[in-house]
């Protein structure tokens, strides 16, 4: 949705191809922290672009806490305890790669927390026009399991989620939406390498949505943290850990 797609950088023009391209490589490990990013003139000659142009990608990735620019050394990569970790883009790099155990761990809590608190609020604040619009997203997942798309399943419980952290009304809990986004992009791509269909979800979700329509605050939690305990224990189960 619009709200929350406006946190992405755009990837259009040459300034948002370096910005896309070079946060990934830091996110994902391939320029690891203490590296020196490539000159500027050689950035300029891989991206065909202009002065202007790789600068204002430089100050994006600044502003994320991925590089700094150091005295007579030129720009480095920083420590990952610098990075903006909830930022839409960084996260969405993230979900690239395999999290290691304490970023799967940091990752799982957080969503542990804060989805069943959205779901609650959901029920309280949000308007019957905004539970019918979560409706349709929920009819567009039960198409995609009828027709066994994994991909077009995956996009619309991605929005089913996104449309949660909107209705609920809540400023600050909706920058966190990034983080059950990143995750639910990493549970896909887990399914995808077993070409697998995860079991029980179309229910899980159906009871959700129930539950919000009854302005059930209580159940909606309770039925959300039971979906977030069972995503989790799929995703452990595809990484083998206990």
């Amino acid at each position: 949705m619009s709200e929350i797609n406006k946190w992405f950088y755009p990837k259009t023009g040459i300034h948002g191809k370096v910005v896309h391209e070079i946060g990934m490589e830091i996110v994902t490990g391939i320029l690891k922290p203490g590296d020196l990013i490539p000159h500027e003139s050689d950035i300029i000659k891989r991206f065909k672009g202009s002065r202007t142009a790789i600068r204002e990608a430089f100050r994006v990735l600044t502003a994320k806490g991925l590089i700094e620019a150091r005295q007579r050394a030129g720009t480095c990569v920083r420590e990952q305890e610098y990075w903006n970790l909830l930022d839409p883009d960084v996260l969405a790099w993230q979900s690239q790669k395999a999290y290691d155990r304490n970023d799967f761990r940091n990752m799982v809590e957080t969503r542990k927390v804060v989805e069943p608190v959205v779901a609650g609020l959901a029920a309280l604040r949000a308007t019957d026009e905004e539970i019918d619009h979560l409706e349709d997203t929920y009819i567009s997942m039960q198409e995609a399991v009828s027709v066994n798309s994994l991909d077009n399943l995956h996009s619309h419980c991605v929005d089913f989620h996104m449309v949660l952290f909107e209705i609920c009304h809540n400023d600050v809990i909706l920058r966190l939406s990034g983080v059950v986004r990143a995750l639910c992009d990493y549970q896909f791509e887990l399914h995808k390498s077993s070409n697998s269909m995860p079991d029980g979800i179309i229910d899980a979700y159906g009871a959700i949505l129930t539950e919000i329509r009854n302005r059930d605050v209580e159940g909606s939690e309770r039925t959300m943290r039971a979906l977030i305990e069972a995503k989790i224990a799929d995703m452990k189960r595809f990484r083998a850990e206990d």
